[in-house]
């Protein structure tokens, strides 16, 4: 499932259009699909576009010149662009891409949270209709929910209340993989928060929830405890964003189970051995292919980035 409540929603297509069609499988992530895009759950449309920039991080390789894109030397296409494309093209949880973001698939550009949000959700749906039981182990946060959830300087709170109705009809601590896709600095990379349900304190043993965080650190590559995982193609670690997502987990604990613990010191890792990008605009497209191979077998590629 995918976010809930979001701050707004984009409008339904008109009644007397009709949707473009998906294809029924969902291919790979290509060079084509380079840009920055958002993802939305429980309604993986996103409200607004997220602005994309170079990352604030260096890269050292020399930059070849950019080649002229398929939206620039295809001369006429938006003349015949007739509707937006939406996926799926019935219910609730749909995804949207607009004419202008089109652009953003050429080579060298970044997927922005629209191209994003509608991957995901694509991704999403084939697991549902192919794999109800597995997809009921996974959640998806869409693309703006960090940025709501983040505090507003360093070092301040999180900002639960403007996010904590996302939620509301779902039980987080029943997922083993919380899927949350992040932009910083114009850099995407994705959080996977693993065994959230290991959080919860026990009963008779209330304390069984700092044993597990505290044997997890002693044991890293055990598949046993919760953990934050991040996944960065420029190879970062993201300690805030780990120390922000632990302190969502008590904070959503407390207000949909009235239960409060502790906040944990080691959830947060970063995955190793991921493949890395070797330009200053795939790291969309890097997210989108760590999420796309996190599904096809969630434990085994935990287990290989621990």
């Amino acid at each position: 499932m995918l976010s809930n409540g979001q701050p707004q929603h984009r409008p339904q297509p008109r009644q007397d259009i009709k949707p473009t069609v998906i294809p029924e499988s969902p291919p790979p992530p290509t060079k084509r699909q380079t840009r920055e895009a958002p993802v939305d759950v429980d309604g993986l449309s996103s409200p607004t576009t997220r602005q994309t920039r170079a990352s604030a991080r260096t890269i050292s390789r020399v930059r070849s010149p950019t080649p002229k894109g398929w939206s620039e030397s295809t001369p006429g296409w938006r003349g015949q662009w007739r509707n937006s494309l939406v996926f799926p093209a019935e219910g609730k949880s749909r995804a949207t891409v607009d004419l202008d973001d089109i652009p953003r698939l050429d080579e060298g550009q970044f997927l922005n949270d629209n191209l994003i949000i509608f991957y995901l959700r694509y991704l999403q749906y084939h697991l549902e209709k192919e794999y109800p039981g597995l997809a009921e182990r996974v959640y998806f946060h869409n693309t703006f929910f960090y940025d709501k959830l983040k505090p507003s300087r360093a070092g301040g709170a999180i900002n639960y209340d403007s996010v904590k109705s996302w939620t509301s009809k779902v039980d987080l601590f029943q997922k083993d993989f919380i899927i949350v896709p992040i932009n910083e600095y114009s850099h995407w990379y994705v959080a996977i928060i693993y065994n959230a349900p290991k959080l919860l304190p026990q009963p008779g043993n209330p304390d069984v929830a700092g044993a597990a965080i505290s044997s997890a650190a002693q044991n890293p590559i055990s598949l046993d405890y919760d953990r934050i995982i991040t996944l960065d193609s420029l190879g970062g670690a993201h300690s805030p964003a780990c120390q922000a997502l632990t302190k969502y987990l008590v904070a959503e604990m407390m207000d949909k189970k009235d239960i409060a613990i502790e906040p944990p010191k080691s959830l947060g890792m970063t995955a190793k051995d991921v493949p890395q990008q070797h330009n200053y605009c795939d790291c969309g497209l890097f997210l989108l292919g760590y999420i796309r191979q996190l599904l096809q077998d969630p434990d085994s590629f935990v287990r290989n980035i621990l």
